[in-house]
């Protein structure tokens, strides 16, 4: 018994390839150490996976996560680890849950995803995405008087895995053309200055020129 755990269940009709079963652990052990960094920021994560058993076709394994303070007020929290580690756990699981599901329906996208996100969800994707007929679970759980009790789940099966594998990688092209297209650092040069107020989100009399971009003067528009 592992304590306040996050258990991946895999279940597979052929042997799974050592990159795809490595490759869905670093997905949700990266996940879940960006979970922590973003919603417990005085907190520091750190995990290990252990595989729990291995049978014909299905493996089980334990995530063991360890929480610990980084700072004065991080080390009292760490002292009620133990009570909050279970609601930690169920909160990451429903999240990255919420998170890889999107990306089961043909557009799915979340707006503030990196390119790293997506790779995490795609590692974590990848060990069903490739089986001709797979599933997998996650979990959070805990043990209450010597009985394991599921606090958060989430599942999907290898027709799930396929159509978000087909989204994350649309999704990753769109981000890499957005950087393509994106300017750093560029001088902006206002031809046509105004002193009146202007308005959020509108266009103003103002016009400005950036010659890297465009060899035209446009509209100014603030965004606030």
């Amino acid at each position: 018994k592992t304590g306040t755990h996050v258990r991946f269940w895999l279940e597979t009709k052929q042997p799974v390839a050592l990159t795809d079963f490595v490759s869905s652990f670093v997905g949700i052990g990266n996940q879940f150490e960006k979970f922590v960094a973003r919603e417990y920021p005085e907190l520091k994560a750190d995990c290990e996976f252990f595989v729990k058993e291995v049978r014909a076709g299905s493996i089980e394994a334990d995530l063991v996560a360890w929480v610990a303070g980084t700072s004065a007020v991080g080390m009292a929290m760490a002292a009620i680890d133990v009570l909050d580690k279970g609601q930690i756990l169920s909160k990451f699981v429903k999240r990255l849950g919420s998170k890889v599901g999107t990306y089961f329906s043909r557009g799915g996208r979340i707006p503030n995803a990196t390119n790293s996100d997506l790779g995490d969800f795609l590692k974590t994707l990848s060990a069903v995405a490739h089986d001709e007929n797979g599933r997998a679970r996650i979990e959070a759980a805990e043990y209450e008087d010597g009985e394991r009790k599921v606090k958060a789940s989430f599942k999907f099966n290898t027709s799930q895995a396929r159509k978000a594998e087909t989204e994350l990688i649309e999704h990753k092209k769109e981000l890499e053309n957005i950087s393509a297209n994106d300017h750093e650092r560029v001088l902006l040069r206002f031809v046509r200055p105004s002193i009146e107020k202007a308005k959020s989100h509108s266009r103003t009399g103002e016009r400005a020129l950036i010659e890297s971009v465009h060899d035209k003067a446009l509209a100014v528009v603030y965004a606030s």
